[in-house]
């Protein structure tokens, strides 16, 4: 292969494949990192990352202190480049060069497109481009643990992307790819738990921001083994003992708190009927997992007729 072209939801995909298996050093500049950027572009260390972090964009939570953080005690060497806008990763034998930042919005909620080269004079440019970032003069804004750690000292002000949003609201999808129909406990959350809830909201709630307007966020208490069968961009019906069932919910987080323990952050349209009773449902999985408790997933298309009972009339 010499170039080839992805997009829509596949450009991250073959990047975090690629990047996982290559053993060499990964260089990448990508003008945003936000907080799921480790999981989307898994840099090693000897890697060198190059993006935008300025005060400004740390503030905006365009860019993640937090992330930067994680990358920078995987032994990930940073730099920060005020004005940088390319989205560009370069593997030892191929170059990826297209529109993705690093985001869980870029993953499941852009129409990206990317084009993977492997001709050996594009990928020598595209490494040196990145370099060229990260040398010379650019040593000064190199990011150490002192800079990253001021960096994570700013806080996140997500107001700015409420109010003046002129995006139409964000609706329940016609389908979704997966959907885990959950039997819910109620119970009271671990003291671990809770801090993360406090803690993590307001950086959490300005990525859900960006999803879109008019998504409303919730933070869930699980059992670890249990939030292992999720991942980010999935789907949740919760069913609960009273006979209602919770409206759909997309996982936007997953952040662990003890050993047996993880928030689950979910973020739902505030447009979504919140709650619909067993019987209206009328699904025999749905009907299941009320009386046998446990879980089932329900894919694609058979996603669409329960989906719809949740959808407003208008």
């Amino acid at each position: 292969m010499a170039t080839k072209f992805f997009g829509d939801a596949k450009p991250w995909v073959r990047i975090t494949k690629r990047v996982k298996e290559t053993k060499g050093r990964v260089v990448a500049a990508i003008a945003y990192v936000a907080r799921d950027a480790p999981d989307l572009l898994p840099l090693k260390k000897g890697d060198i990352l190059v993006c935008d972090a300025e005060d400004a964009s740390i503030k905006a939570g365009r860019t993640s202190a937090e992330a930067l953080w994680k990358y920078h005690t995987s032994g990930v060497t940073i730099y920060k480049h005020r004005g940088l806008h390319a989205k560009v990763v370069v593997l030892p034998r191929a170059a990826f060069v297209g529109s993705a930042n690093a985001s869980f919005t870029s993953r499941h909620a852009r129409d990206e497109a990317i084009l993977e080269t492997t001709e050996a004079g594009a990928v020598r440019d595209a490494r040196d481009f990145v370099l060229a970032k990260a040398s010379g003069s650019a040593k000064a804004f190199r990011l150490d643990k002192s800079k990253l750690q001021a960096l994570r000292d700013i806080d996140v002000d997500d107001t700015r992307w409420e109010g003046s949003d002129k995006r139409e609201p964000v609706d329940l999808p016609e389908r979704v790819g997966r959907l885990l129909v959950q039997a819910m406990i109620l119970a009271d959350s671990t003291k671990a738990s809770k801090e993360i809830m406090e803690d993590d909201r307001r950086e959490v709630r300005a990525g859900v921001s960006r999803l879109g307007p008019g998504l409303e966020l919730d933070a869930q208490e699980w059992w670890t083994k249990d939030t292992e069968k999720l991942k980010k961009g999935d789907w949740i019906l919760g069913v609960n003992e009273n006979g209602r069932v919770d409206a759909p919910a997309q996982v936007v987080e997953i952040t662990p708190s003890t050993k047996l323990r993880s928030v689950l952050w979910l973020a739902s349209p505030g447009s979504a009927v919140k709650s619909v009773r067993l019987s209206a449902i009328d699904n025999k999985v749905v009907q299941s997992i009320h009386d046998e408790s446990g879980f089932k997933w329900v894919k694609g298309e058979d996603t669409v007729p329960l989906l719809a009972k949740f959808k407003k009339q208008r």
